[in-house]
């Protein structure tokens, strides 16, 4: 049997009395358009621009769901937790298609924490391969702060970007990033609101992030290159 992760092939043995050590994990794949790039990737940002998103100001992405696994509230929650001058440097970009019930709920939760959306926050919408790599690439930061994950390929992406990732410390997703600094707690909005102020106010936390990002990233490569 194969697994894309350790916890995935603990859990699959555990569920369905199978041997663990009839498994092998082989991860999971990142498309080689995640990359780093020198390039102006705003030219390929018009339409989320159009949304409120501003090159001025750093960007914080989070690839994320609709499901409540996923943990966007609790995510929504910590930004609103940052203090107030570090997030008028700085914009929440929420990337993801969902149903316009849960994107009211969400925009209605921003809104009772004290966060103007379309300014503090962004929610883009569904976004294209395209754009997706080009808000990795601009980004500052990108979090990942969900309760559940087999994997976690989001991660794997923003660190084949070469961007600085953290994410939660839950299921698979330590593995991805194998970065203790990276991690945090994401049933506390609080944890997760110190690991992104840490991430963008400290320079030398930033570039051991950025260090672990280029492991995760040479890894995954070396991997590919081998299989």
């Amino acid at each position: 049997m194969l697994a894309i992760s350790e916890f995935s092939a603990r859990t699959a043995a555990e569920a369905l009395g199978f041997p663990l050590e009839r498994m092998r994990v082989i991860g999971a794949g990142v498309e080689p358009f995640f990359t780093p790039t020198s390039d102006d990737t705003w030219t390929r940002l018009e339409r989320v621009a159009k949304l409120g998103v501003r090159a001025r100001r750093r960007m914080v992405v989070a690839v994320t769901g609709g499901d409540d696994r996923k943990n966007t509230e609790g995510l929504v929650r910590a930004w609103a937790l940052l203090d107030s001058a570090l997030r008028e440097s700085s914009q929440l970009v929420v990337a993801c298609g969902v149903s316009p019930v849960v994107l009211a709920k969400w925009s209605a939760l921003a809104t009772s924490v004290g966060l103007r959306v379309g300014d503090d926050v962004v929610f883009t919408d569904a976004v294209s391969d395209y754009e997706l790599v080009a808000l990795l690439q601009a980004c500052a930061l990108a979090v990942f702060p969900s309760f559940d994950e087999g994997f976690g390929l989001p991660v794997a992406e923003a660190a084949a970007c070469g961007r600085p990732v953290i994410c939660s410390n839950t299921t698979s997703l330590p593995e991805v990033i194998d970065c203790d600094e990276a991690l945090f707690d994401p049933y506390d909005p609080m944890a997760i609101a110190r690991a992104i102020e840490w991430a963008l106010t400290d320079d030398d936390h930033h570039g051991r992030l950025l260090a672990a990002s280029e492991r995760a990233r040479r890894d995954r490569k070396s991997t590919r290159l081998n299989s």
